[in-house]
């Protein structure tokens, strides 16, 4: 069935209608000046991140350091102890405090106060 032209329903049209156009954003310098600004942001949070982890890992260092002293300060209080009571043992000075409160040591030092040795 040929159509008369003066109709204008045709179930196909010839061509589509015209699509719109996306406009163009009134603040394109705003978004990407939002955008640099977050990428700054995160650069920012990343670099604060590796330098906790690295005053982290200084801190640890520094504490294994520490508790390792310990240790060894301990170790030579034990020595200075034993050597001390050792001492004790022997020592004709440290034997007979003048007092009943003051224990041989005390003793024994301020004898040597008393002779000048410091």
């Amino acid at each position: 069935f040929p159509r008369s032209p003066c109709c204008s329903h045709s179930p196909h049209p010839s061509s589509p209608p015209p699509m719109r156009t996306p406009q163009p954003s009134p603040y394109p310098s705003l978004r990407q000046k939002n955008r640099a600004a977050a990428q700054r942001s995160r650069q920012k949070h990343t670099e604060k991140a590796d330098e906790l982890h690295q005053q982290h890992e200084q801190l640890e260092q520094n504490n294994t350091a520490l508790k390792k002293e310990i240790e060894a300060l301990k170790e030579e209080v034990k020595y200075w102890n034993q050597m001390l009571k050792d001492h004790e043992s022997i020592c004709p000075d440290m034997l007979t405090p003048s007092l009943p409160t003051q224990t041989p040591i005390l003793h024994w030092l301020a004898q040597g106060q008393d002779r000048g040795i410091q």
